[in-house]
């Protein structure tokens, strides 16, 4: 894939800067200079010198991670300072840096490497470098999304499944209510969230959030305690959004039912198009491996599913394109997304084929 070196190396200089910016700040606050990616000395700031009560118990002593460094933000700011920190070194190290050494110095682009069944689920993964993991959002990491750009008087058309792990739950578990959610066009986070909080209140955009986590959750078969990590609240109150889709989508329900008493008795699942996983634990006696099985009984169908789907639309495309032998080339896929590197001559005879081949 194109790729602009010269923009990304701006970047990079930027990002050193704000992480120098914010390694003073910490340092001000503190009161020394600590090493900030030193979990000792960051256990030490927390727990002994502000004498904050420690959250949960590693290895190494009392965790100092994401979770654990959210939550003492609230009350102390040099922790949401580490938090922007850790950003930014993430920024600096695995894009900016592991990027700029990706760059082939024959032809200027990036080259991944795609691995057909990467995932258990069948789905694709991308690696050296993971080309399906450039950061999303605004800020830096928007920027350097914009460094992949379209070979010399070509432009880059994308096109996705909107929201393809719901429609295929939908499709599969024939439920009545995620059927015509679709059918009318309604936002399914934001139709979940009536369900949820009820038909006559006005949905915020944190209730839709919920229900966003909701209805992705669902799909890898999360349990009250899951999404309460999510969405930062207790598992009582999880589990009650949990057991409301399930009354709401009461198809989805035995969906899953009928698929774990199949998976228990024929020690498989299997995609729409008949791809199966074998499933061994999901009768084992432990009940933590037990669990762990079953939810990966419940997400692979689904998941598996949308896998398929998209890479019997790649073969089509690149059937087509061959046959109709035109120069733009499908260079990308990101999941539920396919990139193509297009002349722009090309683009409405791409925009057609595509989305009738992936329809």
């Amino acid at each position: 894939m194109g790729f602009d070196k010269v923009k990304l190396s701006d970047i990079g200089l930027r990002i050193r800067r704000d992480i120098k910016k914010l390694e003073q700040e910490i340092y001000e606050i503190v009161g020394e200079n600590i090493n900030i990616n030193s979990p000792k000395q960051l256990q030490t700031l927390f727990f002994e010198t502000l004498g904050i009560k420690p959250l949960r118990k590693n290895k190494t002593g009392y965790s100092v991670d994401v979770d654990v460094l959210e939550e003492i933000a609230k009350t102390h700011d040099v922790a949401r300072l580490i938090l922007e920190y850790r950003g930014l070194m993430k920024l600096s190290g695995t894009y900016v840096d592991g990027l700029m050494k990706a760059i082939d110095s024959r032809d200027g682009r990036i080259h991944t490497t795609y691995d057909s069944l990467g995932a258990a689920t069948g789905r694709m993964s991308s690696n050296d470098p993971n080309l399906q993991n450039i950061p999303t959002g605004d800020g830096y990491a928007r920027e350097i999304k914009e460094c992949f750009i379209p070979s010399p008087g070509n432009i880059l058309l994308v096109a996705d499944y909107s929201q393809v792990e719901i429609r295929v739950l939908a499709f599969l578990s024939k439920d009545e209510n995620l059927i015509q959610a679709f059918q009318n066009g309604e936002d399914i986070h934001m139709r979940t969230a009536k369900f949820l909080f009820g038909e006559n209140t006005e949905i915020s955009s944190h209730m839709r959030r919920i229900a966003k986590s909701v209805n992705f959750g669902v799909i890898y078969g999360i349990t009250g305690f899951g999404l309460a990590k999510t969405l930062d609240c207790n598992t009582w109150e999880a589990q009650k959004y949990v057991d409301a889709f399930y009354e709401k989508y009461p198809g989805v329900r035995r969906y899953y039912d009928e698929l774990l008493e199949n998976a228990r008795k024929n020690g498989f699942v299997e995609t729409y198009f008949g791809r199966r996983r074998y499933i061994p634990g999901v009768n084992d006696a432990n009940k933590t491996m037990r669990s762990i099985a079953e939810r990966e009984a419940m997400n692979m169908p689904v998941q598996g599913t949308a896998a398929d789907m998209i890479k019997i639309a790649m073969i089509e495309l690149d059937a087509k394109i061959r046959e109709k032998q035109l120069l733009g080339k499908m260079i990308l896929q990101v999941h539920d997304e396919l990139v193509f590197d297009i002349p722009v001559s090309e683009k409405e005879v791409f925009e057609k084929m595509v989305q009738e081949t992936m329809e």
